[in-house]
């Protein structure tokens, strides 16, 4: 009778300590993130404040990353044929922790995108100020 009391003591200081607690596992390592050095390019659509809605007289933007360390890249842009008076620019970007969100500072104006595929990326702009700008451009990775 005294080893059942006992065992039903020492069980009861073992539940109580938390020794039959369930470990919760490590945080999961961060996806490996694309790699976008190289050129994009595709169309654009935007509203421009005054002009309206527009293709951008049918311009194809010009992404090129040159370089990229883990999770930031940085490269040019540039517009063929070139849209008014944009000539070529730098930017500078990051790939979100989600491994499919990107975000882009330049000169002028900033933007967001998302990566559609390891082939295929699209980006919005938007310019405050006086004119406004927002666009979408769809870019694919050039062979």
């Amino acid at each position: 009778m005294r080893l059942l009391v006992l065992t039903a003591i020492l069980l009861a200081a073992v539940a109580l300590c938390g020794c039959t607690s369930v470990t919760t596992p490590d945080t999961p390592p961060l996806p490996p993130f694309p790699n976008l050095v190289g050129n994009w390019s595709g169309p654009m659509t935007g509203y421009d404040q005054g002009p309206g809605y527009t293709n951008y007289s049918g311009s194809i933007m010009v992404m090129t990353v040159k370089e990229q360390k883990d999770r930031i890249f940085s490269g040019m842009i540039d517009f063929v044929p070139p849209i008014g008076n944009h000539p070529a620019k730098e930017f500078a970007g990051v790939i979100d922790r989600d491994g499919r969100t990107i975000r882009l500072a330049e000169e002028v104006g900033y933007s967001t995108g998302t990566i559609l595929s390891k082939d295929e990326i699209e980006i919005v702009y938007s310019k405050d100020g006086t004119p406004f700008t927002v666009a979408i451009d769809t870019l694919k990775r050039n062979p």
